[in-house]
């Protein structure tokens, strides 16, 4: 049987769990494409799919010795898994974390008037980022030559940052055998004591000029991206140093 956390509390005081469905699934993914007159089948239009969500489905049993005891357990359940995001561990991994929103609960009362009071309850979340985390964080180091970057079965994205001295740097994604998949290059240039932070999971780049955090915007030529496995994909910076602070995603 599962231990199941929710944002590290450990459910078992409450509720035995016996199932937990759709943690291991890899989800649904949906590539743009046409149908092109005369050509069999139909044609990719874009390398990078969209992933439908996760819905991770939690079974198991209250039991408490009266009915007031069981609506209690309910209740305390209902407080660590309602409301608003929630990081969900299962415990034959506690190095990943999935975090949901809790959609339904379903509640069988299976002895309702007896000593011992059993009810079967289900907790579904949706995962709308299907992907589990790492819970730690992996950092790497870089500078001109291509770096290859470390990767679960999953895609994953994190902070880029280059620091100076630099003028117009550009992060270049590669393949593993070196052929370009895309680039970010920004229009500043940084002393040595500044650099510029790419949130390429928010789509966001700031900087530090003089200790205030500025707006750096990007050349039109950039494109924002995540290191997709299985290939190790590998990243370099063309000017100053360059470091990526990013978690593992595993399906």
């Amino acid at each position: 049987m599962p231990n199941v956390y929710i944002d590290g509390t450990d459910l078992s005081p409450w509720f035995v769990v016996f199932e937990v469905l759709g943690h291991r699934s890899i989800p649904r993914a949906d590539r743009p494409e046409r149908f092109v007159a005369g050509r069999v089948g139909s044609v990719v239009m874009g390398q990078a799919p969209t992933w439908s969500p996760r819905d991770i489905t939690i079974t198991g049993h209250v039991i408490a010795t009266t009915l007031s005891s069981m609506y209690d357990a309910l209740d305390q359940i209902a407080v660590l898994t309602a409301g608003c995001d929630r990081e969900i561990t299962i415990v034959d991994n506690t190095s990943r974390v999935f975090t949901g929103r809790l959609q339904s609960m379903d509640g069988i009362s299976l002895r309702p008037s007896l000593t011992t009071p059993k009810t079967r309850v289900s907790y579904r979340f949706r995962c709308y980022d299907p992907r589990a985390l790492s819970t730690g964080n992996s950092t790497l180091a870089f500078g001109s030559t291509d770096t290859t970057i470390g990767l679960g079965s999953a895609p994953s994205g994190g902070t880029l940052r280059v620091t100076g001295a630099a003028s117009n740097p550009a992060f270049i994604y590669k393949t593993s055998t070196g052929d370009e998949i895309a680039r970010i290059t920004l229009n500043t240039t940084l002393s040595s004591t500044q650099f510029v932070d790419i949130d390429l999971d928010n789509y966001t780049i700031t900087g530090t000029t003089g200790g205030n955090v500025s707006s750096i915007w990007a050349s039109s030529i950039s494109t924002f991206f995540l290191f997709q496995p299985p290939r190790q994909p590998t990243i370099q910076v063309t000017a100053g140093s360059g470091s990526i602070t990013y978690k593992k995603a595993y399906w």
